[in-house]
């Protein structure tokens, strides 16, 4: 993410335990639709990245959206795109990300 995006995230998040990402969305996105991760947030979205994660995630009755509220799209260019198992944890995550 840019700097200035990316800082009043961290900045919300420092007291959060957080999960070293293993850098393959691929495998993330199998983490939140199997319930072992309570969210995770890309911001570069290269479609074969990302557009076959969001069809497991929302088969499975996860949430694909930017933090707008607008469901991920296969062509959206870069921004910030929440992930979580679930309606109520997609939005708590909003909600401790960027209010």
């Amino acid at each position: 993410m840019p700097p200035q995006l990316a800082a009043p995230v961290l900045a919300r998040t420092a007291a959060h335990e957080r999960i070293p990402s293993v850098v393959c969305a691929a495998y993330e996105y199998t983490q939140i639709a199997a319930g072992l991760k309570d969210y995770t947030l890309y911001y570069r979205l290269l479609p074969w990245d990302h557009a076959p994660g969001a069809l497991l995630v929302r088969e499975a009755g996860g949430v694909v959206r930017h933090p707008s509220g607008r469901d991920y799209e296969l062509f959206d260019s870069n921004e910030a795109t929440l992930l979580a198992p679930d309606e109520s944890t997609w939005r708590r995550a909003r909600n401790e990300l960027f209010a």
